[in-house]
């Protein structure tokens, strides 16, 4: 059997056991009334149970487990150890609730561990900033901030039903061809189980809508940190992707143009909050998916639109690398995209109302 074979059935695995683990969860999260109230910020109407991430988790962590085993991989304790802690830490701020910078500082430990112990950083600049790469110095505090940069990034998205679980996969689906272009098993099999463990989640939370049941912190933290380290693993001189970088292609630039849209606008909603005298964390509905929403589109047709434009970016960086665009003009093109995407696009639509049907 084939190492493609594998991971089909794995990814198999995953999408079983999602499907079994997520009516125990639900009721779990009734029983113990483990629920999300709606508040001025928030967009349901009434209480949702919000223990979808251990669902995804109870399928994601043994899945990867027997992945390494079966494939003769070592096993990933740095990673699978550091999903396990950030999902105990993000159920629970679900159930009780921590403060911003409690958890904050608890994302950088859990960051930092995994870059100490993975050995993993983002160190290959491919000429951006005149740098083939940086320094071990400045590569490990320039991860951490990224990391919890995406890990954030992920966990702001989850704000409509379907919307982080439908990017989610899609983002580790990218990935993972990636790293099967460049021959990295391990991390193939990684994508493609986290992928497929989404798909019974995205289905009864944007589709049967009978029984829904947030992903919550738990498990927006769980992806923001394993989509993390995929860009390690991608951006990392050291890593099996790095052989795609002598063939003209940024793999930050990929990296970007895959989280770009929830990159992006975290960024303008912080620089909005911060410019109005608030905190980049304080809670509000500016992010680009509640603009959709506001003007009449559906969840559906929101995490659709969303999910439609990142697809649009990473096809304009395909579409330049094919035609030799220099590795720094790759990552300039993602990154004008992503502003034109968010910064430039959000405070046009709201203005003009051109959206509203």
């Amino acid at each position: 059997m084939n190492e493609l074979t594998h991971i089909a059935l794995f990814s198999a695995g995953a999408f079983a056991l999602t499907w079994a683990a997520y009516p125990v969860a639900l009721r779990t999260a009734l029983r113990y009334h483990i629920l999300d109230n709606p508040d001025a910020r928030k967009l349901q109407r009434e209480p949702v149970p919000v223990l979808g991430g251990t669902a995804v988790a109870a399928a994601l962590l043994p899945m990867i487990m027997l992945a390494q085993h079966v494939l003769g991989l070592p096993q990933d304790w740095p990673l699978l150890l550091s999903l396990l802690l950030i999902t105990a830490i993000g159920v629970t701020d679900d159930i009780r609730g921590l403060s911003a910078v409690l958890r904050f500082l608890l994302e950088i430990g859990i960051m930092g561990a995994l870059i100490g112990f993975s050995h993993h950083t983002i160190d290959m600049l491919q000429g951006l900033f005149g740098l083939p790469r940086i320094s071990i110095y400045t590569a490990v505090p320039f991860s951490i901030f990224a990391g919890v940069g995406i890990l954030n990034s992920i966990n702001l998205i989850d704000g409509i039903d379907g919307y982080s679980s439908g990017f989610c996969t899609v983002a580790f689906c990218l990935f993972g061809g990636l790293f099967l272009l460049c021959s990295d098993v391990k991390m193939a099999a990684i994508c493609f189980i986290a992928a497929a463990a989404l798909i019974p989640f995205f289905c009864h939370n944007a589709l049967i809508r009978r029984g829904k049941m947030y992903i919550g912190d738990g498990g927006t933290m769980m992806l923001g940190l394993l989509l993390a380290y995929c860009v390690f693993c991608t951006t990392d001189s050291q890593a099996p992707a790095a052989q795609l970088a002598h063939e003209n292609i940024s793999l930050g630039a990929f990296s970007l143009a895959v989280l770009c849209i929830p990159i992006f606008d975290t960024l303008r909603v912080m620089c909005s909050r911060l410019a109005k005298g608030r905190s980049p964390f304080h809670p509000d509905k500016t992010h680009l998916h509640h603009l959709y929403i506001e003007y009449g589109f559906s969840h559906l047709q929101t995490t659709g639109l969303i999910i439609l434009t990142n697809l649009l970016i990473v096809g304009c960086w395909a579409l330049s690398a094919w035609l030799g665009l220099c590795p720094a003009g790759q990552f300039v093109l993602v990154s004008t995209l992503g502003t034109l995407c968010t910064f430039v696009y959000y405070p046009l639509a709201h203005k003009t109302g051109f959206l509203k049907h």
